[in-house]
Order: C-alpha cells, then sequence, then structure tokens
C-alpha cells in the first residue's frame, strides 16, 4: 500500500486546480493530506475502508471549469506520464531533500506501527509528518497559526521562547529505557528523533527553526512515554 502525502496532494494542486479527489486503487492518505482537502474544500471520495477497488482511473475527479480534459480517455501510457508530470527527477534534488523524504516515509511508518500500542502517540507522529511536508516545500506557517507552542507545548524544560531552538536531548537513551513497558514507543521516537537531528545539520538555514521545533517535541514525547513527571534537561 502506497501513502499520499500532504505534498503529493499539494504538487498535483498546484499543476491543476481540482474539486474532487478520488484515491487510486492501493492507496491511503495520510492525516496531513486529508486535512489539505478539507481546508480547500475538495470532496473526498472513497469506500468505507479507505481504499478504492482497482478501476483504472487516475485518482482525481472533478477538474475546474475551463479544463477540456475527460477521465478515461486517455491511454494508460499518458495517464502515467501525467501522474509523473511536475515531479523533480532524483538528481536534480539536493540530498537533504530526498532524506527528508524518506524520513517522512520512516514517520508514517512509525504513526502505522505504534496505532495498537498508543494511538494518541500515533496520532501526534502523523502530525508532526504532516509538519515535516511543510519543511519540504519551505511553506510558511499561516499567521494564526504561528503560535509555535502549538505545535511545541510548553513543559518545564521547553516552551515558546526556546523550542525553536538546537536543544540537547533531556536524557540519554539507554537500555534500561528500551526495557521499560513502554520501550517501543520510546525506542521508536528515539530513532525519529536521531534520524531528523543528522538531517537537520543539511537544511537550509530557514529551514532549521521548524526542524529545531520537532525535534524538541520528539524529545518531551519521549518523556512522557518513560513516564517523566520531572524534567531532566537541566
Amino acid at each position: 500500500m502506497r501513502f499520499i502525502t500532504e505534498e503529493d496532494l499539494r504538487q498535483r494542486f498546484r499543476r491543476e486546480r481540482f474539486t474532487e479527489y478520488e484515491p487510486e486503487a492501493g492507496t491511503r492518505l495520510t492525516p496531513g493530506a486529508r486535512q489539505f482537502l478539507s481546508d480547500r474544500g475538495i470532496r473526498l471520495t472513497e469506500t468505507e475502508n479507505g481504499v478504492r477497488p482497482g478501476n483504472g482511473q487516475t485518482g482525481f475527479g472533478k477538474k475546474e471549469a475551463g479544463s477540456s480534459l475527460k477521465q478515461n480517455e486517455q491511454p494508460r501510457e499518458t495517464e502515467a506520464e501525467e501522474r509523473s508530470q511536475g515531479a523533480h527527477p532524483a538528481e536534480e534534488l539536493p540530498c537533504w531533500q530526498l532524506e527528508l523524504g524518506n524520513l517522512q516515509a520512516d514517520f508514517l511508518q512509525a504513526g502505522l506501527d505504534l496505532q495498537r500500542e498508543d494511538v494518541l502517540v500515533s496520532k501526534e507522529i502523523f502530525e508532526l509528518e504532516r509538519n515535516l511536508s511543510r519543511l519540504a516545500s519551505g511553506e510558511e506557517m499561516a499567521e494564526g497559526e504561528r503560535r509555535w507552542e502549538m505545535l511545541c507545548p510548553a513543559c518545564t524544560g521547553i516552551g515558546p521562547e526556546n523550542c525553536r531552538k538546537c536543544l540537547a536531548d533531556c536524557f540519554e537513551i539507554t537500555g534500561f529505557h528500551a526495557q521499560s513497558p513502554n520501550g517501543r514507543v520510546v525506542i521508536r521516537l528515539h530513532v525519529l528523533r536521531s534520524r531528523l537531528r543528522k538531517l537537520e545539520r543539511e537544511l537550509p538555514d530557514d529551514r532549521k527553526e521548524m526542524a529545531h521545533c520537532i525535534i524538541n517535541r520528539l524529545s518531551q514525547m519521549i518523556c512522557h512515554g518513560f513516564g517523566g513527571k520531572i524534567c531532566q534537561k537541566n
């Protein structure tokens, strides 16, 4: 199964606006992608389990007025070319952008894997992936959303005044934490945080604040997952 992310829909919407979206066979929308459609009033058509049966359609329904393209009139080869239009060849993308795409996939997989263990953590991982998508596209947070505490709520060691800074981990993760009752969740979050820390060094300066905020939020989630009541940052 392939996940359709907010960035996938955003790029397609830039090329050709649409008012209805129908998922392709074998695909599933991320929470960020669903929110993208909802924010723009785009009608979503899908089956009960969220996956369309194979019907050969491209996944996009009605186009805005002025488009003369009709569905199912093009051969399969042309449809495949259309789906790839606007995509940047891998060799043209900077390394950090390729790595960021891989990391987004890791966040999606982690969110899916942890759904049965902790649905709240899973939901927040999906939300963090949505912010990674914003980081990838260079999209600024809307004025009404530019309250960083919404992305990284204040705790005793991290708050609006420092959540955009590059902060050290609150405490070292060891085998002791891995063997704790919630160790599987803690280690999964730690892996995501470590990968993002490594990537942050390669990011352009104007993308670092969002990365710092996501890293610090993961630190908070790790502390909460381990059952910490007192901040160990200081």
